[in-house]
């Protein structure tokens, strides 16, 4: 272990490396940086105060897990422009500060995290990659980070996070309205991370990379919406399935319609090629052994000599002895098409004959694989497999070569078992997976030979367009048509999985509409997490609304003359007293409010008013009649979006403080459903499936199978197939029996 003093004169040398760097800025001369750099817990504190810094080397030090840059006086930006990497074990927070990206091997093997409005990742368009592929995490600490690729330069971010674990953040791609950018985001990250949303900025060219867009409970967001109007982005999916997964009470739209394209398909293991004398047992080999520098030769060698002391292969009893600096070649011959990779047996010799040599394989002009340095004689094995990555290749002669590159002593490695593997595109059964057990809304969406799978939750369709579709709904799972025109699809309904037309009678918007939780045995309970409404006021004396059960105490005691039918507890309110809760409308139109009300026995009804976002919808005058419940209808018009619906008992009537307003069963439903066209659908339902009909006319399905049979007719026809059929709507199921009569 360092010393102290050690440990600080290393951080005196990173300091001293910083300042060397800044030479290279356009600003040298005026970069100033906490000296000596603080290091905490791992994390080194770098300040710096000017524009445009230049940092073009490695950024470690001993003690140092991970860098933290920090916004000082005027601090706009640092351009990370290393070309040999970084070998912080950890990654780069940056605080308040942009981070321009030339080589994303500088941010380290940590999690990238942007802290402080003024955070952001940009893939710099000065660097000679293709892309900036940050493949370590992303995370996004406020709702002002942001990411963007610079102009036509791809900047690719894995596993993107929030810190928020209710995905309550607003990740920022893009740049302003008069820019380009380009963003892919590569969703594989662990199934439990947040993401967050996306607000899309400027002309920005999105692509989602397969993966998994989870929403949080209790919202209802767009997963993607522009951040102003004169932004032109477009979202493009590729490398199937895109999993969307809406926790519980939750409720998401794409936002922004995405483009479905399979640029990228998974590979499938096809067939094994191993060339001739693959593991160097005969002789003549068929390789070729290049001299290494100075003249040394490579030659097969056998177990037990002095270049395998760290281990002999199990490939037979022979295997490649290549010195650094050589190479071994030979031609390969592919037998069929596709995506081709090595596979092969390196090993080492002890000591340090096997340092500092890098491992780089070739078929043909392109890189398949390379095997890092060793830097530690500890480091040293015997015969260890290493697999490339897979390239596509037509069938034919191609040369192979390993190419060994060393820095210091001489040395060698081993190689053995050398063969090649096949792998076939295969392309995924689904291009949209809809898990958890919130609601996932397809709104204005229109797509051709769209493959869906809902595994759980409830997907809904409205006005969308979805020509050619296979569409599957599990055990548990549901599928919601409201003005689905699905000419051409076919939707495979399992046993305990729902089919349902327009909204069903019981998806309201409001939680806890019939106040049935938390259970009361009194009037004592006022509010909890339990409840979803907000009650007001607080009294700690009682003073305030409470939930009653049937036969409690604000009936007379004993007298049950006007109990609740819809459940055994209502709220009772008195004059001043509210009650509230915000919805969320997954989509705009006209929906119905309704609720019933009643008074306590023996005393005036206050009067009460119900508004939904301070805005009134219904006034209703106190009363002295007494009446059991009653129900009142109201039609509102929502946008889509979040809103607050409130019940307050008035004053200016002649109730008394002994008065009590009852309300109970409590609904928002929308009834803005334009009708389906299913005339050419296939509909194809198990024994114990449910279709749920709301429709006041009749709904025709081209064709419909439970458990392969065709079926006739309408509902009774599909309940005497084993199908549960609910509603009150009408269902015609193929076409219509008749009788068809010849005149001669």
């Amino acid at each position: 272990m360092k010393s102290s003093s050690q440990r600080t004169c290393s951080l005196c040398q990173l300091v001293a490396l910083c300042l060397a760097m800044a030479a290279v800025s356009a600003f040298a001369g005026y970069n100033e940086y906490v000296t000596p750099v603080p290091v905490t817990d791992g994390i080194a504190d770098v300040t710096l105060t000017v524009n445009d810094t230049i940092i073009t080397d490695k950024l470690s030090g001993d003690g140092v897990n991970m860098l933290r840059f920090t916004r000082g006086n005027g601090m706009s930006s640092v351009k990370l422009r290393s070309t040999d990497g970084n070998t912080l074990p950890g990654g780069i927070i940056a605080d308040g500060f942009l981070l321009k990206i030339q080589n994303p091997n500088v941010l380290g093997a940590g999690p990238v995290l942007l802290k402080n409005q003024w955070s952001g990742l940009y893939g710099d368009y000065y660097s000679a990659l293709p892309a900036i592929d940050v493949a370590n995490r992303v995370v996004f600490d406020t709702v002002s980070s942001y990411a963007a690729g610079e102009d036509t330069k791809n900047l690719v971010l894995h596993n993107v996070g929030v810190t928020d674990e209710n995905a309550n953040k607003v990740v920022t791609l893009g740049r302003d309205a008069t820019g380009n950018a380009t963003v892919t985001l590569a969703l594989d990250g662990d199934q439990n991370d947040a993401i967050g949303y996306f607000n899309l900025r400027g002309n920005l060219a999105l692509t989602l990379d397969g993966g998994t867009l989870r929403a949080a409970p209790g919202a209802s967001r767009d997963l993607f919406q522009k951040a102003d109007a004169q932004a032109t982005p477009t979202v493009t999916l590729v490398n199937s399935p895109l999993t969307v997964d809406v926790a519980e009470g939750g409720s998401a739209r794409f936002g922004v319609s995405p483009a479905f394209a399979r640029t990228k398909t998974t590979l499938q293991f096809a067939e094994e090629y191993k060339p001739s004398n693959w593991s160097f047992e005969e002789n003549p080999t068929d390789w070729t052994f290049g001299a290494a520098e100075g003249g040394s030769s490579s030659w097969v060698a056998g177990n037990g000599s002095a270049f395998d002391d760290c281990g002999a292969t199990t490939n037979g009893s022979k295997y490649a002895m290549v010195r650094n600096g050589s190479t071994l070649s030979r031609t390969i011959s592919l037998p069929a098409a596709g995506y081709w990779r090595v596979v092969l047996e390196q090993g080492c010799r002890s000591g340090n004959y096997s340092l500092n040599i890098l491992t780089t394989v070739k078929i043909g002009d392109s890189t398949v694989l390379s095997i890092p340095k060793l830097t530690d004689a500890s480091q040293a094995h015997g015969f260890k497999e290493f697999l490339g990555t897979p390239i596509q290749l037509p069938a034919g002669d191609y040369t192979f070569e390993i190419t060994l590159s060393y820095t210091g002593q001489n040395g060698s490695l081993n190689f053995d078992a050398i063969r090649f593997e096949r792998y076939e595109e295969v392309y995924p059964d689904f291009d949209i997976a809809k898990t958890g057990a919130g609601m996932f809304v397809l709104n204005d969406f229109n797509q051709n030979a769209l493959p869906i799978a809902v595994q759980a939750g409830t997907l809904a369709c409205e006005n969308t367009v979805l020509q050619n579709a296979a569409i599957s709904v599990a055990d548990g799972a549901e599928l919601n048509a409201a003005g689905l025109v699905a000419a051409g699809a076919t939707i495979d309904v399992a046993a305990g999985g729902r089919f349902s037309i327009r909204a069903a009678d019981d998806s309201s918007l409001i939680a806890n509409g019939s106040f049935e939780t938390p259970y009361t045995s009194d009037n004592a309970f006022y509010w909890s997490n339990d409840c979803k409404w907000t009650l007001y006021p607080w009294d700690s004396s009682g003073n305030r609304p409470v939930i009653q059960r049937n036969g409690g105490k604000y009936c007379p005691p004993g007298d049950n003359s006007y109990p609740t039918s819809y459940g055994d507890q209502f709220l009772l309110l008195r004059v001043g007293e509210a009650a509230y809760q915000q919805v969320s409308a997954s989509v705009g139109g006209t929906y119905v409010l309704s609720f019933v009300q009643s008074h306590r026995k023996g005393y005036e009804s206050p009067g009460f008013a119900v508004t939904i976002d301070d805005n009134a919808v219904l006034t209703v005058s106190g009363e002295d009649a007494q009446h059991d419940f009653e129900r009142i209808l109201v039609p509102v018009n929502l946008a889509a979006g979040t809103h607050t619906i409130r019940f307050t008992a008035l004053d200016g009537n002649e109730a008394g403080q002994y008065s009590r307003l009852s309300i109970d069963d409590v609904s928002l439903v929308n009834t803005t459903m334009p009708p389906c066209d299913l005339s050419s659908t296939t509909l194809k339902l198990k024994s114990g499936s449910i279709v749920r009909l709301n429709n006041a006319e009749k709904l025709h399905v081209g064709t419909v199978l439970v458990d392969g049979v065709a079926v006739r007719g309408g509902a009774d026809a599909l309940r005497a197939a084993g199908v549960t059929v609910e509603g009150n709507g009408r269902i015609q199921c193929g076409n219509p029996l008749g009788l068809t009569v010849s005149l001669r």
